[in-house]
């Protein structure tokens, strides 16, 4: 916060402030409070809220006077490149009375916090692949913000509306802005659930909107997550955040009778909206099944950090030009993915311009 400040030095001979400090970082998804000191005019004062390397700011109005011995609430809604401001009642401090708990407001982005855990299958896996080993030890020093859900087919309109992304007029693959450049993104097809052009803006398949997008490149899921202010996972911060804390084949345990409740798999062609099934231990919607998703390519495991306190240091490799990239999490297809693929530590790996209506992706925002 800007035009005032959180704390200071009060000097009771002169009645005059020093050593004014600013706010700390307020994780999304949190309620924070502030007592602000009294100060003399109203300009100047900005809220400003960074994620990554994209900065919001909300300029407070002159009419907010923040008169001694009152409480201003103010909700505050932070979504893509916008930030929403309202405020909800003032209230004197004498008659606030006995709080009551309420339902925390739902995040499009998930604390992801630092810590350790062990990467990839162990060797008592049978239905583990050559490429989840060895298993290591990965540590994170810096927590992360994640997705809550998929990108969604909306999500993903947001963005090339914004863009000014239009229509192919050869072939059917739409070009995105990257890096500056314009790149192959995604299929424009309407006989497919992608979005369709309506001479306008790019909008949802009717009732398709909580879908999650598909049919995209690495490099179109790559231009959404930069647009939106972060990036696309590692594979060593996606496989994190799935496990959650836990060190089992899912991240609700080992027992495969319990997939259903948290993933869609073996569905045939059918695909469902995002997050309508459980989430995991860390309010993660859809790690498991429903579509696959693209990451960073961790390469070959190494055959050290076998040990906590030798532990390969986190994110992992993040290279945009490397010539494949992995996919994570499993499908709703059971033609093309099993059970035993939508484990945590399952992957793959594809070339770069390959696409499929069975891959989707999520963004991290690295603080």
């Amino acid at each position: 916060m800007e035009g005032f400040s959180s704390d200071a030095t009060f000097n009771l001979a002169t009645a005059v402030l020093h050593n004014a400090n600013a706010s700390g970082t307020i994780h999304v998804g949190t309620n924070r409070s502030a007592i602000l000191l009294p100060h003399t005019g109203t300009g100047g004062r900005v809220l400003t809220i960074q994620l990554g390397a994209q900065q919001m700011h909300y300029t407070f109005p002159v009419t907010d006077a923040f008169e001694q011995g009152k409480e201003y609430n103010y909700t505050i809604t932070v979504k893509n490149k916008e930030i929403e401001v309202q405020r909800a009642a003032i209230t004197d401090w004498q008659t606030i009375g006995q709080v009551t708990e309420t339902e925390p407001v739902a995040a499009d982005l998930v604390w992801i916090p630092e810590g350790s855990f062990l990467m990839g299958s162990p060797n008592t896996d049978t239905d583990a692949s050559a490429n989840e080993k060895p298993q290591h030890w990965v540590r994170f020093e810096k927590g992360f913000y994640m997705s809550k859900y998929l990108v969604t087919i909306q999500d993903y309109c947001d963005f090339i509306n914004a863009s000014n992304v239009t229509m192919p007029s050869i072939g059917y693959i739409a070009n995105v802005p990257l890096n500056g450049n314009w790149v192959r993104g995604f299929v424009a097809n309407n006989q497919y659930n992608v979005p369709r052009y309506n001479g306008t803006k790019w909008v949802p398949p009717a009732g398709f909107e909580h879908y999650p997008m598909m049919l995209l490149t690495f490099d179109g899921a790559l231009a959404y997550a930069k647009w939106a202010g972060g990036t696309l996972p590692t594979e060593a911060q996606w496989e994190y955040a799935c496990r959650s804390g836990t060190a089992t084949r899912w991240s609700f345990g080992d027992d495969e009778n319990q997939l259903a409740n948290y993933a869609w798999y073996n569905q045939g062609s059918s695909q469902f909206d995002v997050g309508s099934k459980l989430p995991n231990p860390w309010g993660l919607y859809d790690m498991h099944g429903l579509v696959a998703e693209y990451c960073f390519s961790a390469g070959d495991y190494p055959p050290g950090a076998q040990n906590q306190t030798d532990a390969l240091l986190g994110p992992g490799p993040a290279n945009e030009a490397e010539a494949n990239h992995a996919f994570r999490g499993g499908s709703y297809d059971m033609a093309s993915f099993t059970a035993t693929q939508t484990r945590a530590a399952y992957r793959s790996l594809r070339e770069a311009s390959y696409f499929s209506n069975m891959l989707g992706f999520r963004i991290v925002i690295n603080p």
